[in-house]
């Protein structure tokens, strides 16, 4: 079991970093707006901005031009998110089709996009840090993302519910100790995520940085909930979560 301590520390700072209600994202600048940093972009890589790759199985739901992505929500409408000044790459699915992510570059911004396709306006735009991992229930994600320079679009660890017709995030905190490369691993069971980083001690090697952080010692965490004990974060001696029903 966890240190009861530590514990209660955890969700102390988790309430006081966040609502539990999900934020908005911020709104989009015009279309003209987007048009000019699109060619500030252009101008500064003397070379004309690319146009997203849209994956052939998401094109009858997603289309994009080098300003803008656009998908088509569950109720027909269009929903667009400006990206005039940054770059995206690795779009794909989750959950049936429900869920559209890629991930953002630009000049001193980075991170996840998510776009919940039964959500409405600006709400359904999502800002995830990294990829998120699902549970396999689907009904609740998580995602872990921090840098040193603090330009990434979570900067924390966050865990989100997944309603039908739209998404409410329900923990976050920013007290992350240090790490590089933090990310949500796959789900253990419905409840519990392990979350992980390379320990700060780390040093690569060789130069070959990608591929040996691959195989990195890693510190890890645990997120888990429940009905009666709230949401706990914290450390975990290994990758597993702590099962409740081992007593």
């Amino acid at each position: 079991m966890p240190n009861a301590s530590l514990r209660i520390a955890f969700l102390a700072l988790a309430c006081a970093a966040a609502p539990l209600a999900a934020q908005p994202a911020a709104n989009q600048p015009s279309a003209d707006e987007q048009r000019t940093m699109r060619l500030q972009w252009e101008q500064d890589f003397r070379r004309q901005k690319p146009v997203p790759t849209v994956p052939a199985a998401l094109r009858q739901t997603v289309s994009a031009t080098n300003e803008w992505v656009i998908v088509r929500m569950n109720d027909g409408s269009q929903h667009r998110y400006g990206i005039g000044a940054l770059t995206v790459e690795d779009m794909e699915s989750f959950q049936n089709g429900r869920f559209i992510g890629f991930q953002i570059f630009g000049n001193e911004e980075y991170g996840y996009i998510l776009i919940d396709r039964a959500g409405r306006g600006e709400p359904a735009t999502l800002h995830t840090g990294s990829k998120p991992s699902f549970a396999e229930d689907g009904r609740h994600f998580a995602a872990a993302e921090q840098s040193q320079s603090g330009f990434g679009n979570l900067s924390g660890v966050a865990l989100w519910e997944v309603r039908p017709a739209g998404v409410q995030r329900i923990f976050y905190s920013d007290v992350l100790r240090g790490g590089i490369q933090w990310r949500a691993e796959p789900f253990r069971g419905p409840n519990c995520v392990p979350i992980s980083a390379i320990d700060p001690d780390w040093n690569p090697a060789t130069a070959n940085w990608e591929e040996e952080a691959a195989n990195a010692p890693r510190q890890w965490y645990e997120l888990r909930w429940s009905a009666g004990d709230g949401i706990y974060f914290g450390h975990s001696t290994d990758a597993a979560c702590y099962d409740d029903s081992s007593g």
